[in-house]
């Protein structure tokens, strides 16, 4: 804030992220155009709300990023899985920031 008492704007950085190819196992295939579309909105939400500050002065290329294995609960909803797969990449981008995942149990997915 100046001394006027004016708000300085603050500058907000720039996030392009494209996902050439999304590989999930185990999942039925008529689920995934709703797992990409969840994935697509969590990580929006979350590189919004979150701190990606090291990645600001960079442009970075991953050719490829795992996002690991994980469990979910047997009939977990094809929004949920996008959610959950979302929070994992984001967690890779930003290995410094702690985000909730899918409780434990259940199916083990790749």
């Amino acid at each position: 804030m100046d001394l006027m008492g004016r708000s300085t704007p603050t500058r907000h950085a720039t996030v392009e992220l494209h996902i050439d190819e999304l590989i999930l196992h185990g999942f039925p295939a008529r689920d995934r155009h709703r797992i990409a579309a969840a994935l697509e909105h969590e990580l929006s939400r979350l590189i919004a709300q979150g701190d990606l500050a090291h990645l600001q002065a960079n442009s970075i290329q991953l050719d490829h990023l795992d996002a690991g294995s994980f469990r979910l609960d047997s009939g977990a909803q094809p929004s949920h899985i996008g959610r959950t797969v979302a929070q994992r990449v984001y967690g890779q981008l930003s290995p410094n920031v702690s985000v909730t995942t899918a409780p434990t149990g259940g199916q083990s997915h790749a």
